[in-house]
This record gives structure tokens, sequence and C-alpha cells, in this order.
């Protein structure tokens, strides 16, 4: 009876054991993705002057954090994200973060350095010159696409809407954006149910 006894005790410790273990590594995973600073010694993946990209991944499941600096060095924005956040410079003061948002899909996110200020998420970004970001958006009647070239910070300076009559229903229809100048923007896309490429040129100022 006695050594039945101490066997079960040693098969409930050694179960404790296993469960408090899991406890810690849960609680450890989400202090780390709660708080930046636990895994800033992590595997940096990408970084520059104002931003890193550390790689959490656990249990083979991708997972990502990015931070993003000011100039002095302080962390003004901080997100996880199971999608690999590609970060790069448009210029010496705006940085793009954009990632896939699948079904061929992709998001972007614009942070301006010196005014310490962030853009919305936007759908399908496909060009930006100085503050001007052209994307693909729905139509009002939501059964096709409308191209939208806005102020990438604040729609409330500019904005205008871009028709493209005969745009095909593809998934993405937009080939190419150009902006040939301030005042001008080329834009090459499938047209129809054939899918014919077309090109055009569009007034935007």
């Amino acid at each position: 009876m006695k050594k039945k006894n101490r066997t079960s005790l040693l098969i409930l410790a050694f179960f404790g054991t296993i469960l408090v273990a899991k406890v810690i590594s849960v609680r450890y995973i989400q202090n780390s993705m709660n708080n930046p600073e636990i895994v800033s010694d992590g595997n940096i993946v990408s970084s520059g002057e104002n931003f890193k990209v550390f790689d959490i991944s656990q249990d083979m499941h991708p997972e990502y954090l990015y931070e993003i600096y000011d100039n002095s060095g302080e962390v003004v924005k901080s997100e996880t994200m199971f999608a690999f956040p590609t970060i790069t410079y448009v210029s010496d003061t705006l940085l793009s973060i954009e990632w896939g948002g699948g079904s061929d899909t992709w998001l972007g996110q614009y942070y301006d350095i010196d005014k310490n200020i962030c853009s919305n998420i936007i759908q399908s970004p496909f060009a930006l010159l100085e503050q001007k970001i052209v994307y693909l958006a729905l139509s009002d009647d939501v059964t096709g696409h409308k191209m939208v070239v806005s102020d990438v910070f604040d729609e409330t300076k500019y904005y205008k809407e871009l028709h493209i009559d005969d745009l095909s229903s593809a998934i993405n229809p937009i080939l190419s954006v150009e902006f040939i100048n301030n005042q001008e923007l080329k834009v090459c896309y499938l047209s129809g149910e054939d899918y014919e490429e077309k090109t055009q040129v569009f007034q935007i100022d």
C-alpha cells in the first residue's frame, strides 16, 4: 500500500511540474506580446534608425513585433502581427509599414518622424508622392473598385476619386501606378472581362 501511495505522489508531482511550466510559459509569451521591452534583445530581423522588427514566433507559428522610434529613441508605436511587416524609408522623415492582408491584398500605414503622426491603415496603397497617397477602394455601391488620391494623414486637406469606367472585376485590377509629376498620375490597369491591359493618365490637381 505504501508503495502505491508513493507512486501516486510521484505521478502527481510530475504532472504538477508540467502544469506549472506551461503556466509560466504562457504567461511569459503573453507578457512578451504586451511588453515589447521583454523581447528587445530577441531576434531582430529588420532594423533602421527609427524602427526594429522582431521575430517572436512560438511553436512554428510566425509572429512579429515591430517598434517605431522618434528621433530621441523613444518608442512611439509598437504592434504584433502574424504577417511580416516590411518597413522602409519613403524619405528621411517618412516611414512606410506594409504587410500582407490575404487574398492577394496588402495593407499599409505611414509614420511622419518629425511630426510624430501616424496615418490610418490603408488597403492596397500603390504610390506615394510627398504626402499624396494613391490606393484602391470599394466603389460606393460596393460592386467594384475606385481609385482614390488623398493626403496620407488628413483626407480633409486633399481627397479625389478617379473613376475608371471599364475597370475589370479582378481582385487586383490595377497593375501599376506612377506619379508623372504633382499634377498627373499614370495608371495601368486591367479592362473588362477579357482583362485587356490599358493605360490612362489622370489630372489630380
